[in-house]
């Protein structure tokens, strides 16, 4: 088990509906897309808690430069520039 909790939710230890997945392996961390958060976290192998990308830290969706809305997947591009 990398990433869990015993429910959903929006603390750092928690995920609440993941959809997208990445797997770094040069930092051994998932990348997650927490859809219903509207955040992209990186959760780092064996660690008991996510830190966040992307979106806004109260998990409240957005539409400024800064928030998300609802991400259900992303990509990284060869230079490390992530594109939800």
């Amino acid at each position: 088990v990398v990433a869990r909790g015993l429910v959903a939710g929006t603390s750092n230890i928690l995920l609440t509906t993941p959809t997208g997945l990445y797997l770094d392996i040069a930092t051994n961390s998932l990348y997650i897309s927490n859809y219903l958060a509207s955040t992209i976290v990186r959760w780092v192998v064996g660690a008991n808690a996510w830190t966040l990308v992307a979106g806004n830290p109260s998990a409240l969706p957005g539409a400024t430069s800064t928030s998300l809305n609802g991400a259900t997947n992303f990509i990284f591009d060869s230079m490390g520039n992530m594109y939800v």
